[in-house]
């Protein structure tokens, strides 16, 4: 398959897929938010169970919105960084020969010919290649392990649909770690989705409303730093109120099992 189609389904898939998982985070990341706009642990576990009707009801509506989406987020963008730097070392390697040809034709030189072989990168060098250049795609690999834990602890380990007591047990009963985990979260998964989203609307949105600008002024812009403010303060703030809700002693030593 030539280099530029697929490129191109990659960069289609990328987009497709961070759509829908974003449609499942507003919803997610709308519980906590309502805690701290209107009546705290209630009303975030009634806006909960309103998502999951959406999300959750149907199976194949959670495994495309939620698991497919997200899989193939995570697939497509490993893929992209590792023939994007594959793409530039063949392409860098082309130029270097073709330099050292021109020298070689020029020179006329057997002797020289031999005496400048290209050298060959380190193993350091060639693992700095794959390596995150961005705060864009350094929020996503940082997002993952938190993320990883979030589905295990939350989604996977529970026999049945938890509320959001279990959040309040767990700031209460892990007071350290469960800020950690959740501020991590919060904080690594909103700033990589609002870059992500402001990207999308550069791509794609009305042309004579979008601003054209590169990642790197996306992640520095006004409108990204304080859109991330408002959502990473309203949900701490949210989590907070949901910490102050009491958990009765039974149902505190069940999620005591799943938090083991």
């Amino acid at each position: 398959m030539p280099v530029a189609r697929l490129s191109a389904i990659l960069d289609a898939l990328q987009d497709i897929s961070s759509l829908s998982f974003s449609s499942f985070l507003i919803i997610h990341l709308s519980a906590p938010v309502s805690a701290f706009v209107w009546a705290g642990e209630s009303t975030a576990s009634s806006v909960q169970l309103l998502g999951r009707v959406w999300y959750q009801d149907s199976r194949i509506r959670e495994l495309i919105f939620v698991w497919g989406s997200l899989g193939v987020h995570v697939l497509v963008g490993v893929v992209k960084r590792i023939t994007r730097v594959d793409r530039v070392r063949r392409i860098r390697d082309e130029l270097e020969r073709s330099a050292k040809q021109s020298e070689q034709d020029v020179e006329g030189s057997l002797d020289n010919r031999k005496g400048r072989a290209t050298p060959r990168p380190t193993l350091r060098q060639a693992l700095r290649a794959y390596t995150p250049r961005t705060w864009h795609a350094w929020s996503a690999y940082l997002t993952i392990p938190f993320l990883m834990d979030h589905v295990f602890s939350h989604r996977l380990r529970p026999s049945t649909p938890i509320s959001y007591l279990f959040v309040s047990h767990h700031l209460r009963s892990h007071l350290i770690l469960s800020k950690i985990k959740y501020g991590a979260l919060v904080s690594f998964a909103t700033f990589h989705a609002l870059v992500g989203l402001d990207r999308l609307w550069i791509k794609y949105g009305p042309a004579h409303r979008r601003k054209r600008r590169t990642l790197q002024e996306s992640e520095r812009s006004w409108t990204i730093r304080l859109g991330w403010l408002g959502v990473v303060s309203a949900v701490g703030l949210g989590m907070r109120r949901i910490s102050q809700e009491p958990v009765p002693n039974w149902l505190a030593k069940r999620y005591d099992v799943i938090l083991r």
